[in-house]
């Protein structure tokens, strides 16, 4: 692996490692209302089914504005560094062990985080799917 590419996977790392540390009070709530949710009666408290529902979906967008600020990062630090060994996708060997291995970071519930990099194009993209 080039000193560049090396450099490159720690600030992935460290970004990552941010994300969710930032984000670890949000998912933390998120849990906590699922389950009040799912202890309340459906009918008499519908009022509060829905306060929870639009809380869950603040800490939802919430954390996809984390995702977009880590994935600017990204952006920015992928600009600074060249690489080699890429595989056929396009893919620095490091990065593409991780896309075969991990099907996207689990955030609790039903969210994940996925992520997509192109080098040659120097691009990166941060998704989150699911919500809270």
């Amino acid at each position: 692996m080039s000193g560049d590419a090396e450099l490159f996977q720690k600030d992935v790392k460290l970004e990552l490692s941010k994300f969710r540390t930032k984000t670890k009070p949000t998912l933390a709530e998120a849990v906590a209302l699922r389950l009040e949710k799912k202890d309340l009666d459906k009918k008499a408290d519908a009022d509060k089914l829905k306060e929870i529902d639009l809380r869950l979906k603040a800490l939802t967008d919430e954390c996809s504005k984390s995702a977009v600020a880590s994935c600017a990062v990204i952006k920015a630090n992928l600009k600074k560094y060249t690489f080699d060994q890429k595989d056929a996708r396009g893919l620095v060997k490091w990065y593409a062990d991780i896309v075969d291995k991990d099907s996207g970071i689990d955030l609790g519930g039903d969210v994940k985080l996925w992520g997509d990099l192109s080098v040659e194009k120097k691009e990166a993209s941060l998704i989150l799917k699911g919500r809270f």
